[in-house]
């Protein structure tokens, strides 16, 4: 090889080796630029994981204070001793939370007794903490006895309380209308059920009106008719009048008029052909 062709072969060499120089620094600040542009996106997203991570993962051995005056008082609940014929679980519990507002840590089990019992079915009630957090509660009912007026139910006691649920009673015996106290009303209620003679005269449904007086509807679907005056004379009227008709007949009486001054109006049902006036003697 000549002296001129050697140098020229240097020459290539040397600037192959310089254009590899310049391309491998030209692919590092390629890759720097990108890693410098990317840690904009990579940083936020490490630290929100980092935080994240601090989150929900606390330490092993770090303790979380709990300040049971903080708690939630709806996290108690009520719990019915025995059976219940009337007082729905669900609906004494929404009862009474609407009225106290205690953790179960503070609650006073004989506040939370003095409010069951104000609740419409409950005749007494006895309340005790069973941890962690229920409220166990005995009680005893009211016994419905009498409807009044399709809105309030009278017990056996004679305890006039509204239920939410009044229309379910229609089959009590329904008392209609204003007579003085409820303690009035109950008497005059007694008065007439016992001059009644069997249950197929039993009061179904007792009413007063200021200007008629007392009228009744019977099991067996007779309305008598007494009037204000003279009771006790007028139910002894009733009573013989019913003897005096016979069997038959007697299940067509569709009202006994008693507000006649010695006389029973009678009218009678469809099968009848017309009413009647009776004498009595």
């Amino acid at each position: 090889m000549t002296r001129n062709k050697r140098r020229m072969a240097t020459v290539k060499e040397q600037e192959s080796k310089n254009w590899g120089k310049v391309i491998k620094r030209t692919s590092l600040v390629v890759v720097l630029l990108a890693l410098i542009g990317s840690g904009f996106w990579v940083a936020p997203i490490l630290t929100e994981m980092v935080q994240r991570k601090d989150v929900t993962k606390p330490e092993e051995n770090s303790v979380v204070a709990v300040n049971p005056q903080k708690e939630d008082s709806s996290s108690w609940r009520i719990e019915i001793v025995g059976a219940s014929d009337f007082v729905e679980q669900v609906d004494l519990e929404y009862f009474v939370k609407q009225r106290i507002a205690s953790s179960f840590f503070s609650l006073d089990v004989e506040e939370a007794s003095s409010i069951i019992e104000e609740y419409p079915w409950v005749k007494s009630a006895q309340a005790r903490k069973v941890w962690p957090n229920r409220l166990q509660v005995t009680l005893q009912e009211h016994q419905p006895w009498l409807n009044l007026n399709n809105e309030n139910i009278i017990s056996h006691e004679g305890i006039l309380f509204s239920p939410s649920n009044i229309e379910e009673f229609t089959k009590l015996p329904l008392l209609k209308g204003r007579y003085g106290k409820i303690e009035d009303l109950l008497s005059m209620y007694h008065f007439f059920s016992e001059q009644m003679p069997d249950n197929d005269y039993r009061i179904v449904e007792l009413e007063y009106s200021a200007i008629s007086g007392w009228q009744m509807r019977l099991e067996n679907k007779i309305n008598l008719y007494l009037g204000n005056k003279e009771l006790s004379e007028r139910l002894e009227r009733f009573l013989a009048v019913i003897d005096a008709i016979d069997d038959k007949r007697r299940v067509n009486i569709k009202y006994l008029d008693m507000r006649y001054q010695t006389g029973v109006a009678v009218g009678w049902k469809a099968v009848e052909k017309q009413d009647a006036q009776l004498a009595y003697q």
